[in-house]
């Protein structure tokens, strides 16, 4: 069963900035096989008799333009270092989202969605805290909102591409 995930793309300057800090600790710009990212719908199956064709389009149609979101400050949650994202106007889209498909698909996280929906970025991954990163964007600009399909392991390992829209 294919596992799928909703992004909004992270663009412009916090994009440049993001990427030099992943690089900075790790040598790599891309983590779990992604470019910087904020995930606005956790992993999801399909839906017993639902397309890939009606997910997309259920997705094409959905109501979201060209948007920010300010900065929360640096926090770990699990093995990731994460950049918070202040929940403004960002828990509206992720909660419409889940309406939009709650007839098309099924959360493997549930838990992790509606008022405990957590917005942020990943930074990089680490066993160990991380004090003193510098330079992290205070606002973040989303250009693209992406569908893609995942590894299915905890591994991360690859990603495909489904289709990705430009937000107008």
């Amino acid at each position: 069963m294919k596992n799928f995930i909703l992004l909004l793309m992270v663009s412009g300057e916090a994009k440049e900035k993001i990427e030099s800090i992943r690089f900075k600790y790790t040598g790599k710009k891309i983590i779990d096989a992604l470019a910087p990212h904020l995930t606005l719908r956790g992993r999801f199956v399909l839906k017993e008799g639902v397309s890939e064709d009606l997910l997309r389009k259920s997705i094409e149609e959905f109501d979201i333009s060209n948007m920010q979101a300010k900065a929360d400050g640096i926090d770990k949650i699990g093995d990731a270092i994460v950049l918070n994202v202040k929940k403004d106007g960002i828990l509206e889209k992720h909660e419409n989202i889940l309406k939009v498909l709650k007839d098309l698909t099924n959360s493997i996280r549930p838990e992790r969605e509606n008022k405990s929906f957590h917005p942020h970025v990943t930074l990089f991954r680490s066993k160990e805290e991380q004090a003193g990163i510098k330079d992290i964007p205070d606002i973040l600009s989303f250009d693209r909102l992406c569908l893609y399909e995942i590894d299915p392991s905890v591994d991360k390992k690859w990603v495909k591409e489904v289709f990705c829209r430009d937000l107008a």
